[in-house]
């Protein structure tokens, strides 16, 4: 194992006293050459842009941001750091061969299964799949909120009173502090009302997307242009609306935590099974007799 680690640190210094000798020679004419770590952050800062074309990807772009996963990083910046430690990965483990002379399969095999299921480029590859749950997650959890926002504005309009009258905008501003999931798209609702007025309402349902968002969206441009008896009005109107989106969410989650619960119940019947027969070898005694 010595004699292997040292023949490769051997190797590795010759190539990195070629590779210096080769750059003191380019600026022989110079009396200081660039420091080196610098210029090497600059020439990967300088690929930035062809990278990033590179592994442009407009459709996981949209899958991010459908998932809610677009403020934290771009399409290509994903695949390029999936791509850069799955080959940093790779070598490492080579190296380890060179070094221990026992080939690691299992961590070549782990490593581009890991590789596989983080990919995204086909509809049904594991990567996209799991973005898309985690969109539909993000869906439902929108849902939710938008029927909460509806109950704050239905119960702040019936105590309220002509003299202490408020906008829809001023609600939405003190309400939108108790969305999490929402909050992006009632802060740009919020941002874009000044300039756009009621068309920052259809816009708000149009990026959300459901049936409960664009229906809140449609009521809050009705109160909006209202006074507040008629608020109170179609607020009581649209309450069997919205009070059956609310059940049709309560009987998916009831329906989940079903799934939920019969895969718990199964693995752990699958697992009582096997330690089971690990302890008592009963399956193997079974086989045995009736092989016998």
């Amino acid at each position: 194992m010595l004699i292997h680690l040292g023949k490769i640190s051997l190797y590795l210094l010759g190539l990195g006293s070629f590779i210096l000798f080769m750059r003191e020679l380019l600026y022989i004419r110079r009396r200081s050459p660039p420091h080196l770590v610098k210029q090497f952050f600059n020439f990967f800062k300088g690929q930035q842009g062809r990278i990033s074309q590179l592994y442009q990807d407009t459709d996981l772009d949209a899958a991010l941001s459908f998932a809610g996963f677009k403020m934290k990083g771009s399409a290509w910046q994903y695949k390029f750091y999936r791509d850069l430690l799955f080959i940093t990965s790779i070598i490492a483990l080579h190296s380890y061969f060179l070094i221990v002379q026992q080939y690691p399969l299992r961590g070549v095999l782990m490593t581009s299964m890991f590789y596989m299921l983080s990919l995204t480029g086909k509809s049904f590859a594991p990567g996209k799949l799991f973005l898309v749950m985690a969109g539909k997650e993000k869906q439902k959890q929108k849902n939710d909120e938008i029927i909460d926002l509806y109950m704050l504005l239905s119960n702040d309009y019936q105590a309220e009173q002509n003299d202490h009258y408020q906008s829809v905008f001023s609600k939405l501003t003190e309400f939108s502090s108790f969305t999490k999931a929402l909050r992006p798209d009632l802060d740009r609702l919020l941002f874009d009302y000044p300039v756009d007025g009621a068309k920052a309402f259809k816009d708000f349902g149009q990026r959300v997307g459901t049936k409960e968002a664009k229906t809140l969206a449609d009521l809050l441009e009705k109160i909006n242009e209202s006074n507040p008896e008629m608020a109170v009005d179609l607020l009581d109107k649209n309450y069997i609306t919205f009070l059956d989106f609310r059940r049709q969410r309560r009987k998916q989650r009831l329906k989940i935590n079903g799934y939920s619960a019969h895969t718990v119940v199964f693995m752990a019947i699958i697992s009582v099974i096997y330690f089971t027969n690990v302890a008592t070898n009963a399956y193997k005694n079974i086989l045995m007799s009736a092989l016998n």
